[in-house]
């Protein structure tokens, strides 16, 4: 944890730092082998996690500047200054405009690490979160801990996780609600919804489709409430079209002026003179969302490739793309009602960011940020399903 003898150092593009985040690395290999002692996981999954506990070290000044992923700045000074008892932004809390960064600060100035002397540090935090989360998963019932660790591997958890940024905060949570949802177990749900209410209010949202959809309309146990449900919400989007549209088409300008050379200071002075294309109906909102969704789903796209991560990162999208289509396939999911009201959800989230997508960088962010929950889910679902038709099957046996 933070205190009053944490200091920060900035070494720029120096390897200096490497001999000050040592300590935190040396901290989560013993975590790891305390673990393996105590048999919360494997042999193999020990030395996997020995591995790529070492891979905040491969971004941050090697692989790129951290200035790609600034907001990192913004957390790690949140967390410093909570050490000697002061706030970076006067007057923050859970509420107004540095809310993220606050509770970003709080949460990981609670996991336990000896030093927080770099911007990386607090990479490390992340890792202990994902860890955690990994014991937490592997050990549920039906799951392969073998699939789980697959998981653990996909090249952007491994790089979200491995720097000092919220995604860990947000994917982590996401993930713990629908397969706590799947299983019936509530406590967890009500522990990370209202972090996510604050870290991420869109996944707040979409999680939320799910629930309402489930919970009030019993759409995983009845087809005819499923289409109800699907048909209401296409009626409530005419009804109130006015006012969903003045929402996205804010959010669209939000984000073209944060893409903008510049960002908003810059859009500001001279944006205007771009043509912007304001969506006059939800007709013409669907439409652009049907338009947009083949292109969030593989950004970046090829064409647009630019340093090392811009490949990785649309092959993955491809394989993850591939991984939905075997995990529905493999699992039967076709079959399983509480599928639809899952991929309802999940699919509304791709809807509403391809209409705002006008920033590629933040929406591969926000990407993943939807794949990795429900695709964990699909799996837990799919297996959990098969357990249980095994379970029916020996029974009339």
């Amino acid at each position: 944890m933070v205190n009053e003898f944490a200091q920060y150092i900035d070494y720029g593009d120096s390897y200096l730092y490497y001999l000050f985040e040592f300590s935190n690395y040396a901290w989560c290999v013993f975590l790891t082998i305390l673990a393996h002692k105590l048999s919360l996981i494997s042999t193999r999954a020990m030395w996997v996690w020995i591995a790529i506990f070492a891979s905040p070290f491969l971004f941050n000044y090697v692989i790129f500047s951290p200035t790609l992923y600034g907001d990192q700045y913004i957390y790690t000074f949140e967390v410093v200054e909570r050490a000697f008892g002061r706030e970076r932004i006067q007057g923050s809390g859970l509420s107004g405009y540095n809310s993220t960064g606050y509770l970003t600060g709080i949460l990981l100035s609670y996991i336990p690490i000896p030093v927080v002397a770099t911007l990386t540090s607090l990479a490390f935090s992340n890792r202990i979160i994902a860890f955690v989360f990994y014991i937490w998963l592997s050990r549920l019932e039906h799951v392969s801990e073998k699939a789980i660790l697959i998981f653990m591997l996909i090249p952007s958890f491994i790089l979200y996780t491995s720097l000092s940024l919220r995604e860990t905060l947000i994917i982590v949570p996401a993930t713990i609600c629908l397969v706590s949802f799947l299983r019936g177990k509530y406590l967890p749900i009500f522990l990370m919804m209202p972090i996510l209410w604050i870290l991420k209010f869109q996944v707040f949202t979409f999680l939320m489709i799910f629930f309402i959809a489930t919970i009030i309309f019993r759409t995983h146990k009845s087809m005819l409430m499923f289409v109800i449900f699907v048909i209401g919400g296409f009626l409530g989007l005419f009804i109130f079209e006015e006012q969903v549209l003045e929402i996205i088409n804010l959010y669209r300008l939000a984000f073209l002026a944060e893409d903008f050379e510049g960002g908003y200071a810059g859009f500001g002075l001279y944006g205007l003179e771009y043509e912007y294309v304001e969506l006059k109906s939800i007709v013409d909102a669907i439409i652009e969302s049907l338009k947009g969704i083949p292109v969030l789903l593989f950004i970046p796209l090829p064409w647009n490739w630019a340093g090392l991560l811009y490949p990785i990162q649309f092959f993955e999208s491809v394989a993850l793309m591939v991984g939905f289509i075997y995990i529905i396939q493999r699992y039967s999911l076709l079959k399983v009602q509480a599928f639809y009201p899952l991929i309802f959800s999940f699919l509304a989230a791709f809807g509403l960011y391809a209409i705002l997508n006008q920033n590629e960088g933040t929406f591969v962010r926000y990407r993943f940020e939807i794949v990795f929950p429900w695709m964990v889910a699909l799996y837990y679902l799919g297996v959990s399903s098969l357990e249980k038709s095994k379970d029916s099957s020996n029974n009339l046996a």
